[in-house]
């Protein structure tokens, strides 16, 4: 929530709800953090559905859509704060959760709640966005408005980031749980014609350094053959030692 705090545009690939990266935030568990090896494990997805044997939409846990989708995630300290505050708001939640709100147990762990104790939603999550980005646009003029988005720009934006910091395509595949490097390197190609020029910027300050440094060999040199030689001068043309 801090980019919709700070008001960060996002790009507009963005513009279109992922119910599976909700369900898999949603399905959470404290158990599944480990703040001693800074990791966190996906392990389920919850998924809000109505199937063949359902009356009507209910909450359902399933196992990741893929196997790299199943996946060991390291969290920086930034992450780490967020998730022990998130920890602290849940057991206030879960004292204060009125009783006739009934919990099915398997869904009384989830981090990551509504005020009633109950597991998220796309649609919760959603409302959520778009309570906090009228709230910025009512500061704002009709040419600075903030775009509605889903969810799913967080993760584009934390590979944007990520590419950005120079992390290499192949461990943000690992991050965000793509199947296929091929995934990550569309979403790398998607979001980086705009560092072209900068990255060049880096091969000429590569070559800048292996020219200056061969620019002080080259005088080096040329001292030591100008110390060697001092004592001959030219005269009509001819070398003569003094």
């Amino acid at each position: 929530m801090v980019l919709l705090i700070y008001g960060v545009r996002l790009p507009p690939l963005c513009q279109k709800p992922h119910i599976n990266l909700l369900g898999r935030v949603a399905g959470l568990k404290w158990s599944d953090i480990d703040m001693n090896k800074k990791v966190i494990s996906i392990n389920r997805t919850l998924v809000y559905q109505q199937y063949d044997s359902d009356s009507k939409k209910e909450f359902h846990i399933e196992d990741p859509k893929t196997a790299a989708s199943k996946r060991i995630i390291p969290i920086n300290r930034q992450c780490e704060l967020a998730l022990k505050r998130q920890y602290v708001q849940k057991i206030v939640v879960s004292d204060k959760a009125p009783k006739s709100k009934k919990v099915k147990k398997e869904f009384k762990d989830f981090l990551f709640t509504t005020k009633f104790n109950t597991p998220l939603n796309s649609q919760i999550v959603c409302d959520a966005i778009k309570k906090i980005v009228n709230e910025i646009n009512l500061m704002r003029d009709t040419l600075t408005e903030m775009e509605l988005f889903s969810a799913h720009c967080f993760r584009h934006t934390f590979a944007t980031r990520c590419f950005e910091a120079g992390i290499q395509p192949k461990t943000v595949q690992a991050y965000l749980g793509h199947a296929t490097l091929q995934m990550t390197m569309d979403l790398y190609t998607a979001v980086m014609p705009k560092y072209l020029v900068s990255e060049m910027d880096k091969i000429s300050s590569l070559y800048d350094s292996i020219e200056e440094d061969g620019d002080n060999i080259a005088e080096k040199i040329y001292l030591e053959k100008m110390m060697e030689t001092a004592d001959i001068i030219e005269f009509k043309g001819d070398p003569k030692v003094v």
